[in-house]
């Protein structure tokens, strides 16, 4: 698609891209403002590092039973054998 008639001032990208941003007084102090948190943002970090320890807490579990459980049938296997 082709626009005819238009064509692009030369250097105004470069024009935008060396602009040099505001000057800042040497001894300024910047200060961002946050909002403080609310109840309802702490109480969901709580429920997902809960649920995070108790998601680890259940994979741990289960990659042990799986590893004593392979454990139990190798050594019943080669031990009647």
């Amino acid at each position: 698609m082709a626009f005819h008639g238009i064509t692009p001032v030369p250097g105004l990208l470069a024009l935008f891209l060396q602009s040099e941003p505001s000057p800042v007084p040497p001894g300024a102090v910047i200060v961002k403002l946050m909002p403080p948190p609310s109840d309802l943002e702490t109480l969901a970090d709580i429920l997902f590092q809960s649920l995070g320890l108790s998601g680890v807490l259940a994979v741990t579990g289960m990659l042990f039973g799986i590893v004593l459980g392979g454990l139990v049938f190798w050594v019943r296997r080669y031990r009647s054998a």
